[in-house]
C-alpha cells in the first residue's frame, strides 16, 4: 500500500506542474500590430549574419535600440495557430514612414513568415496580434567576439538565447565589481580596456536572471559557447528543449508506470 500511495503521489505532483506550466502560457497578454514583408533579412542590424527560418524586423520604437535582438515573439491571425519570430533586424523607417517609424508595433516579417499569414500579393495585414514567448533554441548561449577586436578593445554579441538580453556587465578583476557596458544599436558590447588575461562577461536577461561566462583573452571573430541558458521566462521555468517531449508525455508515462506497478503489488 505506501509503494502505492508514493506512485499515486508522484503521478499528481506531475500532472500538476504540467498544469502550472500551461497556465503560465496561457495568462501571458497579447498586444496588436500590423506586419509586411521584406526579401533581404540576412546581416540585418542585429548582427546575426546568414538567417534561416521565420525572422521579423521590429518598427524603429519597439526595436529600441537592438535591446529586442533575439526576443521571439507569436503572431496571430485571428484565430489560427501562431507563428514563431525572432527578432534580428529593424525595419528601415527611411524607406516606410508610415509602418516603420509609427507609434504602434509593425512586424516587417521575412518572407516565410509572412506567407504562413497570408499570400503575399496582399501585402499588408493589420489587426494581428502578438505576444512574446521564449525561443526554441537548441543548445546554450553563444558569444561572438567581433572582427578587429583586440586585447584594448572588443565587441561583445550574444545569441542562441531563449530570453531577450537586458544588459551586460564585465569584470576584469575579482577584487572589483562587475562594470555595466552599454548596448551599441548594432547589438555589440563594447570594452576598451584591458583585455590580456582572464575576465568575466555577466548577461541579464529582461526577467533579471543572470548568467556569468567566463572568457580567456581576446580572439577577434571567434564563438565562445557559454555552456549556460536562461531557464525562467515572465516567473515561469522554462522546460529544456530536449526534455520536452517527455514533459507533454510524463502524466501518460506515469498513468502506465502506475498501472504496471499496481498489477504487481496488489
Amino acid at each position: 500500500m505506501e509503494i502505492k500511495r508514493i506512485f499515486l503521489y508522484a503521478f499528481l505532483i506531475v500532472v500538476l506542474f504540467n498544469k502550472i506550466s500551461e497556465s503560465c502560457e496561457e495568462d501571458s497578454e497579447k498586444s496588436v500590430c500590423s506586419a509586411t514583408y521584406y526579401t533581404t533579412p540576412n546581416n540585418g542590424a542585429c548582427g546575426y549574419q546568414d538567417l534561416f527560418g521565420p525572422t521579423v524586423a521590429l518598427s524603429t520604437k519597439y526595436f529600441n535600440g537592438a535591446s529586442s535582438c533575439g526576443v521571439c515573439f507569436n503572431v496571430y491571425q485571428n484565430n489560427s495557430d501562431p507563428i514563431t519570430v525572432i527578432v534580428t533586424d529593424e525595419c528601415p523607417a527611411q524607406y516606410n514612414q508610415e509602418h516603420c517609424a509609427g507609434p504602434n508595433a509593425h512586424f516587417d516579417l521575412s518572407v516565410d513568415a509572412f506567407q504562413e499569414l497570408a499570400e503575399l500579393k496582399i501585402g499588408v495585414l493589420g489587426n494581428l496580434q502578438y505576444e512574446m514567448v521564449p525561443c526554441d533554441s537548441q543548445g546554450t548561449i553563444k558569444v561572438k567576439t567581433k572582427d578587429g577586436s583586440n586585447d584594448n578593445w572588443a565587441g561583445f554579441m550574444f545569441f542562441n538565447h531563449r530570453v531577450g538580453i537586458q544588459s551586460m556587465a564585465i569584470q576584469t578583476d575579482i577584487n572589483q565589481p562587475y562594470q555595466e557596458i552599454p548596448r551599441t544599436d548594432y547589438n555589440y558590447f563594447i570594452v576598451s580596456q584591458n583585455l590580456a588575461g582572464s575576465y568575466s562577461l555577466k548577461i541579464k536577461s529582461i526577467f533579471n536572471e543572470e548568467i556569468i561566462v567566463k572568457m580567456n583573452g581576446v580572439q577577434a571573430n571567434s564563438i565562445t559557447d557559454s555552456g549556460l541558458q536562461f531557464t525562467s521566462f515572465d516567473g515561469c521555468d522554462i522546460p529544456p528543449i530536449a526534455s520536452s517531449a517527455f514533459t507533454i508525455a510524463s502524466p501518460v508515462l506515469l498513468i502506465l508506470i502506475v498501472t504496471v506497478f499496481l498489477s504487481i503489488f496488489i
